[in-house]
């Protein structure tokens, strides 16, 4: 596959397809560092905890119906479906997905400066369970 240039994103939230209002999507996975270091160590000594992973994406904030506050809000506190692919193209090997039932737990709808563009970036956490990726 060759490289490319990220313009062609895809995320839906709920069911609903903001990607036209996305500027930014991280998948982020990996585990929880854990500490193990003891009196007897001379370097670090770090292992492995539970998964962690989640989904962060920047909107450009909308408050018309069905766009990104509208979802935004109706996503926080509560188990919300969340799939991303690279492209808009189907799901295949070469455009995969990561789904899961994610927590949103923090969304600010207002804030931004004069002048700027007016985004909101939120983290879709996970809860208990793993991402999904096909």
């Amino acid at each position: 596959m060759a490289v490319t240039v990220f313009t062609d994103g895809f995320i839906t939230i709920g069911g609903t397809n903001l990607s036209s209002r996305c500027t930014s999507i991280t998948v982020d996975d990996g585990y929880a560092d854990v500490d193990l270091k003891a009196f007897s160590n001379t370097a670090e000594n770090a292992g492995i905890g539970l998964r962690k992973q989640s989904i962060k994406a920047t909107f450009l904030q909308d408050f018309a119906a069905s766009s990104t506050h509208a979802t935004l809000q109706a996503a926080l506190g509560v188990s919300t479906a969340v799939l991303v692919r690279p492209t808009s193209a189907v799901n295949s090997a070469t455009n995969p997905q990561w789904t899961a039932s994610l927590m949103l737990t923090d969304y600010n709808p207002v804030g931004a400066k004069v002048g700027d563009k007016y985004e909101v970036s939120v983290e879709f956490k996970t809860q208990g369970s793993t991402l999904t990726y096909s």
